[in-house]
């Protein structure tokens, strides 16, 4: 939807009975597949064919995974979102990576360490004190990050071999800003608080709410040259309840899943993407902290399904719950069923 509204005709490679094959946004579907190695293999011999795009975005985090992965092959080279030749790959894709980079150059990060085994892990703990949480260094979407209050509790934990990102706790409110990066510099960049999130406490966002930390344009700025990114992203954040600038935690290096909501908080996405591709810099808006709640869909209605709040599902199934019936009604009727599934679950739990 992002895309087509500045004037793009887009090519979706993804699985044919995916979702993101009913978009009504998109100008035609190439067969992909499930298995992000396989869309990977499918996309070289895809271009390989002669075709010719404009930008390729690997909008989903395992295919930006297994992009990284292969970014120094020749053909991918031109269309990774960074220069592959130094360690930019992992700094956009590796938590640990990117903590240590926005570290060193100054930016706000919580005490962190990153540890790849058990005995690392709770040292890393002892230097930076508890509250902490742990996140797997190449997780996304929430999963396997865990939170733990004390060595003993942190000790009970199973320990899955892999590379972890160790953070202190901070308390406050967590929020994201959606970014358009040319190499060199942020094109434009649009900020909103998780009001919710689901599934509970480390998913995506239900709710998002404006706001504009006046720290942001900087962090924003000092950014661009540690990822030298051309694309979306968003950088994940927190604002300290004891005051401060917020305190930075991840990067994604793909379009958040709310990006199509900022043109309902008062962004311009079409004159953003004319000034993307004129190399020119996009207007940015400013919000009050105070600004209306925005509900993402599927993820409020979910929520709304778990928690049996029926007035919510009910503005949901009148057109009434969010702004993604006017933006993608196709992708709304895909989720009915997950929905109706989810509510059954809850209910026979009563």
């Amino acid at each position: 939807m992002v895309l087509a509204s500045g004037g793009c005709r887009v090519f979706a490679l993804v699985h044919p009975l995916s979702y993101a094959a009913r978009s009504r946004h998109l100008s035609g579907v190439i067969s992909g597949s499930w298995d992000p190695s396989e869309t990977l293999e499918l996309l070289r011999k895809h271009l390989a064919s002669g075709v010719s795009y404009d930008w390729i975005i690997f909008a989903d985090d395992p295919t930006m995974q297994e992009a990284a992965r292969r970014s120094r092959e020749e053909w991918l080279r031109p269309w990774f979102p960074v220069d592959p030749a130094g360690d930019k790959p992992e700094v956009l894709t590796l938590k640990t990576h990117f903590l240590e980079k926005a570290a060193a150059a100054g930016l706000p990060v919580p005490a962190s360490r990153s540890a790849s085994s058990a005995a690392e892990l709770r040292d890393a703990a002892r230097e930076i004190g508890f509250p902490l949480l742990v996140k797997p260094s190449s997780g996304f979407a929430g999963n396997g990050i865990y939170r733990a209050d004390s060595l003993e509790e942190l000790k009970r934990q199973l320990f899955i071999p892999g590379t972890y990102s160790i953070q202190r706790v901070v308390e406050g409110q967590s929020g994201g800003t959606a970014i358009l990066f040319q190499p060199d510099r942020p094109v434009w960049w649009h900020s909103s608080l998780r009001a919710k999130v689901w599934p509970e406490p480390y998913g995506p966002s239900s709710r998002r709410r404006c706001v504009y930390p006046p720290e942001i344009k900087y962090i924003v700025q000092e950014l661009a040259p540690i990822l030298g990114m051309r694309g979306f992203g968003e950088l994940e954040w927190i604002l300290p309840s004891e005051g401060g600038p917020p305190q930075l935690i991840e990067f994604n290096p793909r379009p958040p899943t709310y990006l199509y909501l900022t043109s309902f908080m008062g962004a311009n996405l079409s004159a953003v993407l004319r000034a993307f591709f004129s190399n020119q810099p996009a207007p940015i808006a400013r919000f009050e902290i105070d600004s209306q709640e925005i509900a993402l869909f599927p993820e409020d209605a979910l929520q709304a399904a778990k928690q049996r709040d029926w007035w919510r599902l009910f503005r949901w199934s009148i057109g009434q719950g969010g702004p993604t019936f006017d933006a993608e009604p196709d992708l709304v009727r895909c989720y009915t069923w997950v929905i109706f599934k989810t509510l059954l679950r809850s209910l026979l739990h009563l």
